[in-house]
Formats: structure tokens, sequence, C-alpha cells
């Protein structure tokens, strides 16, 4: 095992600010890692794009990124069609939370100023 590479308390929906996310993308490029384990898609990354395009470039290098909750290998042939589709859903989900939270704000901000 190379690490463990968590960024707690950070959003996954952009990975230019996860430290440890970019650093493992880094030790990957440099040949130190072959395999990345990660518990879900949502806890590699919530945007499709980012997804894909880290993804697409560690398939290059030859790392495989195995998901164990979806049992998806990026080094298999159906990896990839799964991994767009899911991850879509993730983000979906991401964007949902964040207008809920956002929205449960405004409506308690308002309740507020009405007492």
């Amino acid at each position: 095992m190379a690490d463990i590479y968590a960024d707690e308390g950070i959003t996954g929906t952009n990975t230019k600010n996860r430290a440890n996310f970019n650093r493992m993308i880094q030790d990957a490029r440099n040949g130190k890692i072959d395999l990345i384990l990660v518990k879900s898609i949502s806890r590699f990354a919530r945007n499709t794009l980012d997804l894909l395009k880290y993804v697409r470039e560690l398939k290059s290098l030859g790392v495989a990124v195995l998901f164990e909750r979806e049992n998806i290998n990026t080094l298999d042939t159906t990896g990839e069609v799964l991994l767009t589709i899911l991850s879509s859903l993730a983000q979906d989900e991401s964007r949902n939370i964040s207008e809920n939270s956002s929205g449960e704000y405004c409506e308690d901000s308002k309740r507020q100023s009405i007492l």
C-alpha cells in the first residue's frame, strides 16, 4: 500500500482544492500506484467531467480504480460506461443536496425574520 489519500471535510464536487486527491494523482503519474481502491464513485469525484478525466488519465498510466460499492474496475471494458451513468447520478445528488441546503437556509432566515 502506497498511502491513504483522504481529504477530510472537502467537497468532492471540485478536485482543484483537494490536496490529497491531487497528491494521489501525482503519485500515480510517478509510478508509485497501480491500483486505487475507493469506497464509492461519490468519494472519488462528484463531478462527471473530473471523474472521467482522471479515470481516463489513470487508465492510460495502467492504474486501475476499483470502486468498491459499485463493483467497477476501470480497466474492465464496461467500466467507463457504468461510471458515466453512475457519476452523473452522484453529481445530480450532490447538486440536489446543495440546493436543498441553501433553500432550507433561506426558509429558516425568512421564518426568523417573521418572528
